[in-house]
């Protein structure tokens, strides 16, 4: 059995149960580039199981997934980026 498929509706099972159907649920994405395919793919892959998720959750009278995508860019800055937008989530 493939239970990582199981995940998405166990963490919507679990959430319902501290969370009121009103609440939003903020979740901080940080990627490195969108100047990666990879990382374009991946963000692409996660929004949409948010989504997925949020109709689900909607459905239910369960709380909202809100993502809140920030780019930590490459190169010599992006560390200096990246602690910067971690310290104001």
């Amino acid at each position: 059995m493939q239970y990582h498929r199981l995940l998405p509706a166990i963490f919507i099972l679990f959430m319902g149960h501290f969370a009121h159907a009103t609440e939003v649920l903020r979740i901080g994405v940080l990627y490195w580039s969108m100047n990666i395919p990879g990382q374009v793919a991946m963000r692409q892959g996660l929004e949409a199981e948010a989504e997925r998720l949020n109709a689900r959750a909607k459905a239910a009278g369960l709380p909202m997934l809100e993502l809140i995508p920030q780019v930590a860019g490459d190169g010599p800055g992006g560390s200096n980026a990246r602690s910067a937008r971690c310290r104001t989530w």
